[in-house]
């Protein structure tokens, strides 16, 4: 946390008054100038009381926890970013293998987003999901490596390095949550989990032959983890089998106060509603294929793999749904303009929030954001252009206009899912790329790092869960998965489709040759 002497003191004088205002477009008479920062001032005192008060609280520090940097050797795939071994009970996860992404807090460990403006810091308290996985008996092995500020949906801007495909070291695994599925999918534990803003826990699932879920918004709560925007911000789960997922969604659903978005759902009741697959109807969504970007063999793949659905004795049909491909343009200004107010102009904070604010991270990334804000990554830099100047040519204007997209699109995966019980799509457009040479330019970059999320993002949108489900290995030898989607509160039955898919399909292992890069 950066200490009370290293802050800039609240205290104004008529020039800083000057400057302000000059920023701001207000004008002031000359004579009232100094009337002007006396009231300023006024209101300053009530945050240097605060300081005081806050100083006296009686909290107490977090105990300090033992972790080490991988050594040379042990992180082939630049996955690792520490290694620990923190177990506090016995429970429905005892046994399991947790690693957390390094957006997700941890206290006493690294907590650096991927970014090398939080290169120093540690987390301060566990994330909530942290806390209840290891109320439950889990084991946090350690932290993933993510992708810088998670602003990827690949796995090269990482400040710690690449994190490498363990189908093929030269290929990237997804992101941002590229760690965590590659720790997971090659055994170095259990259970991964990530944070969801655009596809994060779906894309690199479907990369590494994962099962990957981003469960309903508001289901698992958020406290803890770097957010981006708070309405599409989601927590959630990558392992080898759909089983680990449910018992870590059982153990983590539920309401938190600390943030008000969480919402509380009938799991079991859902579930208890599904006694077999037989008469249910699962809806392709021919609009979520055939993108400019998308690959042929994957596509077909993906069909291929719906069909195998039948074998449960479901009936497979297609489907369209009203204004799905204007996700991608519904999505831009509310990630652009989220991300310019969240990350921007309050490092992590922000108002009008009743929820708990991590402080030391907000603290730490405003320390280094005064003096170092060039090293954003280029990903959110732009899109954090773009929300400025968004903003400052029309004011919420095009946010509002997303806000009402929302709805529109909402609404249609609602009626969608009055036609059928399931809608299924490519999680994926491709499979995963070669890791990109140093000499992209600017446009390539950002295809590179954001291309792959155009289906995904729709759900962050609408908060539907969504699971990554392994149904096919390309002719080059990289597993491909495809998204199965439910109405809100029915993730557990689609971890028990998930599950039930498994016995007809499985991804081959990950060969062992990783091990030897």
């Amino acid at each position: 946390m950066v200490s009370s002497s290293e802050r800039r003191v609240l205290r104004v004088n008529a020039d800083d008054v000057r400057r302000a205002s000059d920023a701001l477009h207000f004008t002031w008479d000359a004579d009232v100038v100094d009337d002007v920062s006396a009231a300023v001032n006024r209101v300053l005192d009530g945050y240097r009381q605060l300081e005081e008060w806050s100083a006296t609280d009686g909290s107490e520090p977090v105990a300090s926890r033992s972790f080490s940097r991988p050594r040379p050797g042990e992180n082939p795939l630049g996955a690792w970013k520490v290694k620990a071994s923190i177990r506090e009970s016995e429970g429905a996860l005892s046994g399991v293998r947790v690693v957390v992404k390094d957006s997700i807090a941890v206290a006493g460990l690294p907590f650096t987003g991927g970014s090398s403006l939080l290169a120093d810091h540690f987390a301060s308290r566990d994330a909530e999901v942290v806390r209840r996985v290891l109320a439950a008996g889990g084991e946090v092995v350690g932290t993933g490596v993510c992708e810088d500020l998670c602003f990827s949906g690949s796995s090269f801007t990482s400040a710690d390095g690449v994190v490498r495909n363990p189908y093929n070291p030269d290929f990237v695994s997804g992101g941002s949550s590229s760690g965590s599925a590659v720790l997971v999918a090659t055994n170095e534990a259990d259970l991964g989990i990530g944070t969801d803003q655009g596809g994060s826990i779906r894309g690199p699932a479907s990369w590494c032959g994962l099962v990957g879920l981003k469960p309903t918004f508001g289901l698992v709560p958020y406290t803890g983890a770097l957010e981006l925007e708070r309405s599409v911000d989601h927590v959630g789960f990558l392992a080898r089998d759909a089983e680990t997922v449910d018992r870590a969604l059982v153990a983590t659903a539920g309401v938190d106060q600390d943030d008000p978005r969480t919402r509380s759902f009938d799991l079991d009741r859902a579930l208890a509603e599904v006694t077999g697959w037989s008469g249910r109807r699962i809806g392709i969504i021919g609009n979520a294929f055939g993108w400019d970007v998308s690959n042929g063999e994957t596509d077909e793949l993906v069909r291929d793999g719906a069909e195998r659905f039948s074998h449960l004795g479901m009936t497979v049909i297609g489907i369209d749904i009203d204004d799905f491909r204007a996700g991608v343009a519904i999505f831009s200004p509310i990630l652009g303009e989220g991300t310019t107010s969240l990350v921007l102009a309050s490092c992590a904070g922000a108002t009008n929030w009743p929820g708990w604010l991590d402080r030391s991270t907000s603290d730490a990334l405003s320390a280094a954001m005064r003096t170092r804000p060039n090293e954003l990554p280029l990903t959110l830099k732009i899109n954090v252009l773009a929300g400025v100047i968004a903003l400052r040519a029309q004011g919420v204007h095009g946010y509002a206009l997303a806000r009402e997209g929302v709805k529109r699109l909402r609404a249609g995966i609602d009626r969608a899912l009055g036609q059928v019980d399931f809608l299924l799509q490519p999680t994926m457009p491709y499979p995963a790329p070669r890791i990109p040479g140093d000499d992209l330019s600017l446009a390539r970059y950002s295809e590179e790092a954001l291309g792959m999320s155009r289906n995904n993002c729709v759900f962050n949108l609408t908060g539907h869960p969504a699971i990554n489900i392994p149904c096919a290995m390309t002719s080059d030898g990289f597993p491909v998965g495809l998204t199965v989607v439910a109405p809100h509160g029915y993730d557990r039955v689609l971890t028990r489709l998930a599950r039930d898919y498994a016995e007809f399909f499985h991804v081959s292992a990950v060969p062992s040759s990783w091990r030897d890069q």
